[in-house]
């Protein structure tokens, strides 16, 4: 068995278009600072397009995050000072054809911003992931340990969005991007915590810890993104539809795979207990028939690699246990349906998240 595969999301950036927040709010004494929050938004901005450099965009919208919250608290108790409509335009990479959508409100600012924001953790966890599986490097608890703060955080500030600025948006425009709601917020949350919880698997695997407790890790990361999938779906199936395809099929794999994973754990589990051959078969089985289920087409190349590899390994070892059952142990192969599933561990929350203290006050 390999265990050193994993199903991690690597999310792209939005992209802000130009703004000039001076041309915009009217307030002489302030002009100054008003003018430093655009220069820190257009250097978020820049950080966006250097994706390589895995710190720089986190760094950029940390500087950011003060002087926005100042602006929109000013704005907001001082509507009379705008010169002209406030139309804050994004470029989405969370939709179908990646459209730019512009709305009159600075609460857009801030869930965009805020939304890059998890995003640039959850790439810095991916990008730390990645060095948990290089062949050259050594592995340690606190190295994954450090990955799975990274995934708790971004599902903190995706958390703190949903129940804040999120939660008390009540006309939402008919066209709008995912980042505007709520229960996209509540998903990618728990998306998060499953990529977190499927760390701690890679690390069960690494570490040899037993097959009934890997399995019970994988299928409490499977719920995770099972839940995070339903919910979107059920609240809002036609924004459901309209995400870029390879994000909601990469939910539905990662899903898969985490099943996957405690099926095939609890089969490993059997495999050497006389009595008990059928049902390792049975747990085998089923596990490849859950990945046979993915649909690979749309999903991203390396995530098809881990499927693929999954499966591959999964296979072998239902095939050397099969073969053996044919000469020594002679069990029947228990169906899926009279399988004994048992419930997952959830080992992951969310890092409480907190907006930063305004970099000004109220402009009177």
């Amino acid at each position: 068995m390999n265990p050193h595969i994993l199903t991690l999301f690597w999310l792209p950036f939005p992209l802000p278009k130009e703004t000039k927040f001076e041309t915009i709010f009217r307030c002489p004494e302030m002009n100054e600072q008003i003018k430093t929050c655009t220069l820190l938004r257009n250097q978020v901005a820049e950080a966006f397009k250097q994706p390589q450099n895995r710190d720089h965009p986190i760094v950029a919208i940390e500087r950011y995050l003060p002087s926005l919250f100042g602006l929109a608290h000013s704005i907001k108790n001082n509507p009379l000072r705008l010169n002209h409509s406030l139309s804050i335009q994004w470029k989405v990479k969370t939709q179908r054809n990646q459209p730019t959508h512009g709305i009159e409100s600075i609460d857009y600012e801030v869930a965009m911003i805020l939304t890059a924001y998890a995003f640039a953790l959850n790439n810095a966890a991916v990008d730390a992931a990645n060095q948990l599986i290089r062949p050259d490097v050594q592995p340690t608890d606190e190295s994954a340990r450090s990955v799975i703060q990274f995934f708790r955080r971004a599902a903190g500030v995706f958390t703190w969005l949903a129940d804040g600025p999120l939660a008390h948006w009540i006309s939402l425009p008919a066209t709008r991007p995912p980042e505007i709601l709520a229960d996209f917020a509540r998903m990618m949350s728990l998306v998060c915590l499953g990529e977190a919880q499927l760390v701690a698997v890679l690390r069960a695997r690494q570490k040899g810890t037993t097959h009934p407790n890997i399995a019970r890790i994988a299928l409490g990361a499977q719920m995770k993104f099972e839940t995070a999938m339903h919910a979107m779906q059920s609240q809002h199936p036609q924004d459901w539809s309209e995400l870029d395809a390879p994000l909601r099929e990469s939910i539905a794999a990662a899903t898969q795979h985490c099943r996957s994973i405690g099926l095939k754990h609890l089969g490993l589990a059997l495999q050497e207990t006389p009595g008990k051959i059928g049902e390792a078969l049975g747990f085998l089985k089923a596990s490849q028939d859950t990945l046979q289920g993915c649909h690979l087409k749309q999903i991203p190349e390396y995530f098809k690699r881990t499927i693929e590899m999954e499966r591959d390994t999964t296979r072998a070892s239902y095939d050397k246990l099969n073969k053996d059952n044919d000469l020594i142990y002679f069990e029947r192969i228990v169906d899926a349906g009279r399988l004994s599933i048992p419930d997952g561990i959830n080992m992951m929350e969310c890092i409480a998240w907190q907006p930063p203290l305004p970099a000004f006050t109220d402009i009177k």
